[in-house]
């Protein structure tokens, strides 16, 4: 048998592979606090933690949320207007 692992996810490699994300509390909290409770302020987020912590496959999933893709956190169309012109700059270090 021929097992493979990759556990860390890279967002520019793994743009176009289907990942099996696992939304948490956390996960969700982090979304609601960036769009949806943000009260239209601008507002800068970090997005910090130790290596292996779900960063990067966060951001996998925030931007095939955001591209309506795959739902995983919400729709952030309010129903009155449809949210649009969201762009993506993919910077790894």
């Amino acid at each position: 048998m021929n097992y493979s692992n990759n556990i860390s996810t890279n967002i520019i490699r793994d743009d176009s592979k289907q990942i099996d994300y696992v939304v948490t509390p956390n996960t969700k909290e982090i979304f609601d606090r960036i769009f949806v409770n943000n009260f239209g302020a601008n507002k800068s987020f970090s997005l910090i933690g130790n290596y292996g912590t779900g960063k990067s496959t966060f951001l996998w999933a925030l931007e095939k949320n955001l591209n309506k893709e795959k739902l995983f956190f919400n729709s952030l169309d309010s129903g009155q207007e449809e949210v649009t012109g969201y762009d993506f700059i993919k910077i790894v270090g």
